[in-house]
């Protein structure tokens, strides 16, 4: 093994649970059953490492936090461009769902 070789672990649960369980809520209970580990967390949360602090949902208001890591940086040494995006994302969900009423919050396409 080349001693500048790196592992990363890392498990989730079945993401369908949560959606499931979305649709009989509203979105801000859902973020909230999420945080409080109700729910399984969306499985991208769990690769980029945003499981490992907390988020907070408060109305009006929803924090979440990515301790940057070796794991997120591009070729040039600095936090890829495609993690920001994931970031990005998952804020707008976040805000968008919280304002959705019971049965709304999840959305599927096909």
């Amino acid at each position: 093994m080349n001693e500048d070789e790196r592992t990363r672990t890392f498990s989730w649960q079945y993401p369908l649970i949560a959606a499931e369980a979305s649709r009989r809520m509203s979105g801000m209970d859902y973020l909230l059953s999420v945080i409080r580990g109700e729910l399984p967390m969306p499985p991208i949360m769990a690769t980029l490492g945003l499981d490992q602090i907390p988020a907070q949902c408060e109305p009006g208001k929803i924090t979440f936090f990515l301790d940057a890591k070796e794991y997120h940086y591009s070729g040039i040494g600095s936090v890829h461009c495609g993690v920001i995006s994931t970031l990005l994302d998952f804020a707008r969900d976040a805000r968008c769902s919280r304002c959705f009423l019971q049965g709304s919050a999840t959305q599927r396409s096909n």
